[in-house]
């Protein structure tokens, strides 16, 4: 639910930065 509200409030390239960077944290959750 906070990553949508997150999502919403960020400008699209910031935006774009938060999904990079939240999928780098869960493949490394994934692979650990």
């Amino acid at each position: 639910m906070y990553e949508i509200k997150s999502l919403t409030v960020l400008s699209s390239s910031d935006r774009d930065q938060f999904i990079v960077s939240n999928n780098v944290v869960k493949n490394q959750i994934m692979s650990s």
